[in-house]
């Protein structure tokens, strides 16, 4: 007679085993996708660190909302809208953080003329202002690097519906961002 582990089961069996709040079950099922799991972390965020802090909520996410997996997708696209719900959260949050008045220059990223321009600062209240399904696309595009089909992917739209909202996103961007400052009172 053969029996079965937990790294036989199934996903979904997994999944509905951690639901009723089976510790085990879910260090299986992160298990099998952690390396997957950190590298997309890593994608959304340039600092390990910062990475790190990114996972360890996803998996926190995770483990409070398995009751709500309702089997229209795969437990690996469900865990990795996980992740892009929460690395978009971090991001809000980081629009609204102060930035320091001066940055050590090792700190600077390297940029282009245009961008040297552009005051960090001004960036993000140029960005708190467009519409969020632009600023959804454009973060992941050009913040990011996500190719188009990834993007799609990850918020359930055309590839075509991405590149439209990009161009658009990048024009209201440019927009804002051309626009002359409001005198101050």
């Amino acid at each position: 007679m053969m029996t079965t582990t937990l790294d036989d089961e199934t996903d979904p069996v997994l999944l509905r085993r951690c639901a009723a709040g089976d510790a085990q079950a879910f260090r299986t099922l992160t298990r099998r996708y952690d390396l997957e799991l950190r590298a997309y972390c890593r994608r959304f965020s340039r600092d390990p660190h910062d990475a790190q802090d990114l996972l360890q909520e996803v998996l926190i996410k995770a483990w409070r909302h398995c009751a709500g997996f309702d089997g229209r997708s795969s437990v690996r696209t469900w865990l990795y809208r996980i992740v892009v719900n929460t690395a978009i959260d971090h991001h809000r949050r980081s629009l609204r953080r102060p930035v320091p008045v001066a940055e050590p220059a090792w700190e600077m990223p390297s940029q282009s003329p245009e961008s040297e321009v552009i005051d960090r600062e001004e960036l993000r209240a140029a960005l708190r202002q467009v519409p969020e399904h632009y600023r959804t696309v454009v973060i992941l595009s050009d913040g990011l690097g996500w190719p188009y089909h990834e993007i799609a992917a990850l918020c359930r739209i055309p590839e075509a519906t991405v590149r439209s909202r990009l161009s658009r996103g990048r024009r209201t961007l440019r927009a804002l961002l051309s626009a002359p400052a409001a005198p101050e009172a």
